[in-house]
């Protein structure tokens, strides 16, 4: 039996069944420590690709504060890729570079790619990124798997970050905080990771977060959007196959 709660838009599976999917890299299993509550919402941008968005709520139990300010998050496409966008050479050497935070252009005023509310605000989002905040210069990344993106804190530095490391990237992991202080998530949930798919696809994402309260050592979280299949279902599918081969071979 599964036991299922929706909160926000955003699956939350409970279940002793859903351990073992987790075990073989399936599906993540929600966790639950601190005050952080994870909901999602799935828009689709003008390509016909799918844009998630993860939020963060913090009640503030826990002495994990009111706020979120640092994350380290892995979104991950179930079975598919994640998209990324691609249309930018932040460091100016001639070649377009990939954009894990959503990151501002190098033109003058430019902005970072906004957290979409709405699916008229997902119409343009055309990359998946993590950050906290809703500018790419309020954001100082500390690492992220594939390569760290170029100046991604605008001190001067450029990281060369190569499309060819994120063309059949199903996942990464960008960690990093707000420099600027946490943003308030106790009454509205902040939003940290955007995942955009193909049309159809489930997106978990697991890490840590951090609200700035003193006694708080970071959170782990997990949640999912999408339908994820379970074992049982993946076997089924797997046993209708072969006995498709077999009537084909008699055939």
């Amino acid at each position: 039996m599964r036991f299922e709660k929706l909160i926000s838009g955003s699956r939350v599976l409970r279940s002793k069944s859903l351990w073992l999917a987790a075990a073989c890299g399936l599906m993540f299993v929600p966790t639950a420590r601190g005050a952080f509550v994870i909901s999602s919402e799935r828009f689709t941008n003008s390509a016909g690709n799918d844009v998630v968005v993860f939020r963060a709520l913090n009640d503030g139990v826990g002495g994990t504060g009111t706020t979120v300010q640092t994350v380290s998050a892995t979104p991950v496409a179930v079975g598919n890729k994640l998209l990324f966008d691609l249309s930018t050479d932040f460091d100016l050497d001639g070649v377009n570079d990939a954009n894990p935070i959503g990151g501002p252009s190098t033109a003058a005023g430019a902005t970072g790619f906004r957290f979409p509310t709405s699916q008229a605000g997902a119409a343009n989002i055309t990359g998946s990124f993590v950050r906290v905040g809703s500018t790419a210069a309020q954001f100082n990344l500390a690492s992220v798997s594939p390569p760290a993106n170029s100046d991604p804190d605008g001190d001067g530095t450029a990281n060369n970050n190569p499309p060819a490391a994120y063309g059949n990237a199903s996942q990464f992991t960008v960690d990093g905080f707000r420099t600027a202080g946490g943003l308030a998530a106790n009454v509205n949930p902040v939003p940290f990771a955007v995942a955009v798919v193909p049309a159809g696809t489930p997106v978990s994402i697991s890490g840590t977060l951090i609200g700035g309260g003193q006694n708080d050592p970071g959170a782990p979280f997990a949640a999912t959007n999408g339908a994820v299949p379970e074992p049982a279902s993946l076997g089924l599918l797997g046993l209708g196959s072969l006995g498709l081969l077999a009537r084909r071979r008699r055939a």
